[in-house]
C-alpha cells in the first residue's frame, strides 16, 4: 500500500507540473505492468510454471538469501554451482527479497516490475530522440504487447528477465552522456548471461556505424566483450562446473549449415516477421541498428542446442530482442523525423497499432488477454485443492515430484522423476509427491510419462522402500521407510 501511495503522489505531482506526457506514459506503464503481475501470479497459482529453469533460478536465489552455495541439479552435469551452467550472478541481486518473505511469488512479481522499470527508461529514451510523444507511446504499447515478451512471462522467471532493464539503463547512460551510469549498466548486462556479449558487440557496431565521434568507444566495447567472453567461458564457468562449459560442445556449423540454419525451419522467418511487424517494421528501416537487431537472432539460430526451440516465439528466448526492437524503432523515427518532420507521426502510430491489432488480438491471441478473461481466474480457484495438497508435504527433506508441482518445493531439494526405468532403483528422496488425477496436461508428467509413473508408485509402496504418508486415492505423499533409512 505504501508503494501505491507513493506512485499516486508522484502522478499527482506530474499533473500539477503540467507534465501530462509523463503522466500518460506512466499510466500506460502502470497498466501493462499490473497486467503482467496479475498474469504471472495466476499462472503460478494454477501450477502452470514447470520445473525446468523455474526451480533452478528460484532455488539458487533462495539459497544465496540464506548464505548457501547456489547449487542446481543439472540434467547432464549433475550437481553443480549455477554459475557453472550460465554465468549470471546478477540474479542474486534479487536474493534480498527473500529476507522479507518466503513466497516464490515475490520473484515473479519482481520480474514484471523490472520490465515496467525498463519501460520507464525506454520512454525517457523515446522522449530524448523523438519529437512526437505519441510515437513514443505507441512504441511503448508495442514493447509491452510484443508476443516474445508475453510468452516470456507465461514461461516464468529466467535470467534474461533482467536484461531489458540493464540494456535500457545502458542506453540512458550513452544518450545522456552519463559515463558512470553507462559503465555500471554495461557491467550488469554482461554479468546477466555470457551470451549477452553479442548484444554489447551489436551495440558497439551501432556506435561505430552511426558516427565517427564515438568510434573509439565502439572499438573498446568490442574488445572488452570478446575478452570477457573468453575469460568467462574459458575459465570462470569451467571452474564452477568441474571443467565443463556445456555450450561449447555445440558443433560449429559449416558454411552450408550457416545459410540453412538461418531460414530453416521456416518458423525462424515467422519469428522475425512477427517481431518486426509488432513494431511496424521500423527496426529494419535504418542500417545502423541492424547489427544489434540481428545479433540475437543469428546466435540463437546458428548455435541452438538440440531439442530447444530457440527460434520460436515461445519461452524466454525473445525477451532479449524486445528492448532492441524498441530502441531500433525509436532510432528509425529519430532519423526519419529529420526529413519528414511531424508527418511521420501519423504513419508510425498507424502502422504500429494496426500491426499490434493483427498480431496480438486477431491472429496470435496473446496470453496477456487472459487477464481480461473471467475464466482465467476461475481456473485459479479450481486449483486451490492442489495447494491444500502441497501444504501437507513436510517443509524439510528432499522431494521427488512431477513437472507442475516442482516449483512449489523450490526451497527444498527437489527433483523430477527420471525418464529411464533403469534409474528407478536410485530414487532415494525423503518424500515422493504425485498427483495422478485423470485428464491432466501431458507436460505434468514430463519426462517420465504418465504410464510409467502410474506403474512406479505402486511398485515403490510394495517394495517397502516407501510408506504412504498421505493419500486421497489420486494424490500421494510417500515417505521413505524408516527401516530403509536406518
Amino acid at each position: 500500500m505504501q508503494i501505491l501511495r507513493i506512485a499516486l503522489r508522484q502522478l499527482v505531482y506530474l499533473y500539477s507540473l503540467k507534465q501530462t506526457h509523463y503522466l500518460l506514459g506512466i499510466l500506460i506503464i502502470l497498466f501493462f505492468t499490473s497486467c503482467y503481475i496479475v498474469l504471472v501470479l495466476n499462472r503460478y497459482w494454477q501450477f502452470e510454471y514447470f520445473y525446468t529453469d523455474n526451480v533452478h533460478f528460484d532455488s539458487v536465489i533462495w539459497k544465496v538469501s540464506r548464505g548457501l552455495e547456489p547449487v542446481i541439479h543439472h540434467s547432464r552435469l549433475g550437481d553443480i554451482n549455477k554459475l557453472g551452467d550460465h554465468f549470471s550472478p546478477t540474479i542474486f541481486l534479487l536474493s534480498p527479497l527473500y529476507w522479507f518473505t518466503i513466497k516464490q511469488e515475490v520473484i515473479l512479481v519482481a520480474s514484471a516490475v523490472l520490465y515496467g522499470l525498463s519501460a520507464i527508461l525506454a520512454m525517457q529514451i523515446g522522449f530524448k530522440l523523438v519529437k512526437s510523444r505519441i510515437e513514443t507511446f505507441s512504441l511503448l504499447v508495442a514493447y509491452f504487447l510484443y508476443l516474445g515478451t508475453q510468452n516470456a512471462f507465461i514461461y516464468g522467471f529466467h535470467e534474461v528477465n533482467l536484461m531489458p532493464l540493464f540494456f535500457m539503463l545502458m542506453l540512458i547512460g550513452f544518450f545522456y552522456k552519463k559515463i558512470v551510469v553507462f559503465s555500471v549498466a554495461l557491467i550488469l548486462l554482461l554479468l546477466t548471461k555470457e551470451s549477452l556479449v553479442f548484444v554489447v558487440i551489436g551495440f558497439a557496431l551501432f556506435i561505430i556505424i552511426s558516427g565517427k565521434a564515438n568510434r573509439i568507444l565502439g572499438e573498446i566495447l568490442v574488445f572488452i566483450s570478446l575478452l570477457y567472453y573468453v575469460i568467462v567461458t574459458g575459465f570462470l564457468i569451467p571452474y564452477f562446473s568441474r571443467g565443463h562449459f556445456f555450450y561449447t560442445e555445440i558443433p560449429i556449423p559449416s558454411l552450408y549449415d550457416i545459410f540453412h540454419r538461418l531460414w530453416y525451419p521456416t518458423e525462424k522467418l515467422s519469428t522475425i516477421f512477427i517481431s518486426l511487424a509488432t513494431f511496424g517494421f521500423l527496426p529494419i528501416l535504418n542500417l545502423t541498428t541492424l547489427p544489434l537487431l540481428f545479433s540475437d537472432f543469428i546466435i540463437r539460430y546458428l548455435f541452438s542446442v538440440e531439442g530447444l526451440v530457440t527460434y520460436r516465439l515461445v519461452y524466454h528466448y525473445n525477451l532479449v530482442v524486445a528492448p532492441i526492437l524498441f530502441f531500433s524503432s525509436v532510432y528509425t523515427v529519430y532519423l526519419l523525423q529529420k526529413k519528414f518532420a511531424k508527418s511521420i507521426a501519423v504513419l508510425v502510430v498507424s502502422i504500429v497499432l494496426i500491426n499490434i491489432y493483427l498480431n496480438v488480438f486477431r491472429y496470435q491471441r496473446g496470453p496477456i488477454l487472459l487477464v481480461f478473461n473471467p475464466g482465467f481466474y476461475q481456473t485459479t480457484v479450481n486449483n486451490e485443492f492442489l495447494w491444500k495438497f502441497v501444504d501437507k508435504v513436510p517443509k524439510t527433506g528432499s522431494i521427488m515430484t512431477q513437472n507442475h508441482l516442482g516449483y512449489a518445493f523450490s526451497h527444498q531439494p527437489v527433483y523430477l522423476f527420471p525418464s529411464k526405468t533403469w534409474h528407478f532403483p536410485s530414487i532415494n528422496t525423503d518424500y515422493i509427491v504425485v498427483d495422478l488425477r485423470l485428464g491432466q496436461n501431458a507436460n505434468n508428467y514430463f519426462p517420465i510419462g504418465e504410464e510409467l509413473l502410474r506403474e512406479l508408485i505402486p511398485d515403490l509402496i510394495k517394495s517397502n522402500r516407501y510408506d504412504i504418508f498421505y493419500s486421497n486415492g489420486t494424490q500421494y505423499i510417500l515417505k521413505k521407510s524408516i527401516s530403509k533409512t536406518i
